[in-house]
């Protein structure tokens, strides 16, 4: 490897480390400079071990190194001839019809090209490293955190501090968000969207927020549009709560109920629009690749009550695997230790539960934090069949769980000197609004 491997992310880490300590909102909002750049360092040795393992340990490198690869292609090719380039690239963004549930429409391989072409452009700046493009990249994703600790911060308070320390640093969420693939991208992106859609909620339209509104929930179609869909969903629901304020269960009600008679029967609005044969067919995907940690999965019809009778395995499969030994890789036991630590702190803040009722702002936004998670899982449970797949695919939406729990549990009784240490630490004690 050339020196220049070593030498690009080592520069990068250190100028972006300098850049976040200049950076006026964020002094701004709160935080201090030593826990933002504690914090994105920490991201960049995350995403290097992230590399090291699917160089080492995943079947074909997994999907970083390809991902590199054929943005280090890309790259070489427009050096060597922009004419052939723009060719080529264009190719991977052809048109060939807007059905999203198929795995061969341009819509859906959309996001492998986004990869790819980030890759592309990252290139130019690290001469080909993907350490360097690492760094780059977990800085972007690091002022998207911090721009959704912000909200919390202003939203809950101290509450909000503790909120967001658990939201990021759950370790499978740290860990997998931190490499240059879809789950990075899609929490960075969501990280966006939830300030943006209360503002547009609760508050006046505006111009600026409804066009980064529109921009950032595009992107999130492009690259993930099952979790598009079900953030669009859940955010109808929260909309229609601050609404009808009278009715409110009710209405919560009758959005699920209604949701799900739409999911069932949507060929009948376009044949095209088969969700349930879409997570069939999914499914028979991951069923037939070879997989040395695969769980038992009910195998899904088209008719609801298909669905119904597969839901207990999948929710088990994904809220509570692997358990200990599982897998068959000695790994998987520090994801065991995290299931388990995770659901005994449920368990605890309920047990704990402060007496009281949330502001209706903060109750409704709790739930359709807790929908959204829910829903993603139980596809994610549905569809995925093997221990490592899941890991991965649901880190992004565990914090959500944890979110919602720490809203609807009032959380602040018996950590009042956990939630001081934890202020003291990450924010400075007078904030600058």
């Amino acid at each position: 490897m050339s020196i220049v491997q070593y030498i690009v992310p080592i520069f990068y880490m250190l100028l972006l480390a300098f850049t976040l300590t200049r950076i006026k909102w964020l002094q701004r909002a709160g935080f201090t400079k030593n826990w933002v750049v504690v914090f994105f360092v920490a991201k960049c040795f995350a995403g290097f071990a992230y590399n090291f393992v699917a160089l080492r340990y995943i079947p074909n490198r997994g999907d970083i190194w390809p991902f590199f690869e054929d943005g280090l292609y890309l790259y070489h090719s427009f050096l060597q001839s922009p004419a052939a380039f723009f060719e080529t690239w264009t190719q991977g963004f052809g048109f060939n019809g807007v059905n999203v549930l198929s795995s061969d429409s341009s819509l859906a391989r959309s996001a492998f090209e986004i990869i790819k072409t980030l890759h592309f452009v990252l290139n130019f700046l690290t001469f080909g490293s993907l350490a360097g493009n690492t760094v780059i990249f977990n800085f972007l994703a690091v002022l998207c955190f911090f721009k959704f600790w912000k909200f919390l911060k202003t939203q809950l308070g101290t509450q909000g501090i503790v909120a967001g320390f658990i939201f990021f640093l759950l370790p499978s969420m740290f860990f997998y968000s931190s490499g240059i693939l879809k789950e990075g991208l899609v929490i960075a992106l969501l990280c966006l969207l939830i300030p943006l859609s209360h503002k547009l909620i609760l508050s006046r339209l505006a111009f600026k927020i409804s066009a980064a509104w529109v921009f950032a929930i595009a992107i999130l179609f492009l690259l993930k549009f099952f979790v598009a869909l079900l953030w669009l969903f859940c955010m109808l629901v929260w909309w229609l709560m601050v609404v009808f304020r009278q009715r409110q269960w009710l209405v919560f009600l009758a959005s699920i109920t209604v949701a799900t008679g739409c999911f069932f029967y949507s060929y009948f609005l376009h044949p095209s629009l088969n969700f349930p044969g879409y997570l069939v067919k999914r499914q028979q995907e991951f069923l037939a690749l070879p997989a040395a940690s695969a769980l038992p999965v009910k195998v899904l019809n088209e008719t609801p009550v298909g669905f119904i009778t597969a839901v207990p395995t999948a929710l088990n499969n994904v809220l509570f695997k692997p358990l200990p030994g599982e897998g068959g890789k000695s790994m998987y036991l520090l994801f065991s230790a995290e299931m388990l630590l995770f659901w005994l702190g449920v368990v605890y803040l309920f047990w704990n539960k402060q007496k009281g009722i949330l502001l209706p702002q903060d109750k409704w936004m709790a739930l359709c934090f807790l929908l959204f998670a829910i829903l993603n899982l139980m596809v994610i449970g549905l569809i995925v069949p093997n221990v490592g797949a899941i890991m991965r695919y649901r880190s992004i939406f565990f914090p959500f769980v944890a979110l919602a729990v720490i809203l609807i549990s009032k959380w602040q009784t018996y950590t009042h000197k956990i939630c001081s240490r934890l202020q003291k630490m990450i924010c400075i004690e007078e904030l600058t609004n």
